[in-house]
């Protein structure tokens, strides 16, 4: 009994000096400002904006580009014979029909009808050497 009275003053003892700093303490850890959240954001986000804009100007080319430049064959000039093929891994289609029915509660005719949705979620791309050759083709 004398041990839960004990910790029971502890504990009150505790809460009282914790709470027992000033205003002026408060302040000299957390410095006042005049400027609002929304000042301090425009002012960093108009400076960062304006040295980002000046430097990415000095990397865009000034001219247009010339009629060799814009049909250029990017394989044969990268030395590159074939253009690479992307093959997927096979994703069947299921088809699932349902039968003409009534319904439960009114009895009414309720037609047949068929729909159609793949086996996986997404396709799926294959890595070097995952499929067979003779099945892709």
């Amino acid at each position: 009994m004398v041990t839960i009275k004990k910790g029971i003053m502890c504990a009150m003892t505790s809460v009282l000096i914790g709470c027992g700093t000033t205003v002026s303490e408060k302040e000299e850890i957390i410095p006042t400002s005049d400027k609002s959240m929304k000042e301090i954001y425009e002012e960093h986000s108009t400076s960062s904006s304006t040295a980002n804009t000046l430097s990415n100007q000095k990397l865009v080319v000034k001219r247009p580009a010339t009629s060799e430049e814009m049909t250029i064959n990017v394989y044969q000039y990268n030395n590159v014979e074939k253009r690479p093929t992307f093959k997927r891994l096979p994703n069947p289609t299921l088809y699932i029909y349902f039968a003409p029915s009534l319904s439960k509660d009114g009895r009414l005719p309720i037609p047949a009808w068929m729909t159609e949705f793949q086996m996986y979620d997404k396709d799926e791309y294959a890595l070097p050497g995952e499929l067979n050759m003779e099945a892709t083709r």
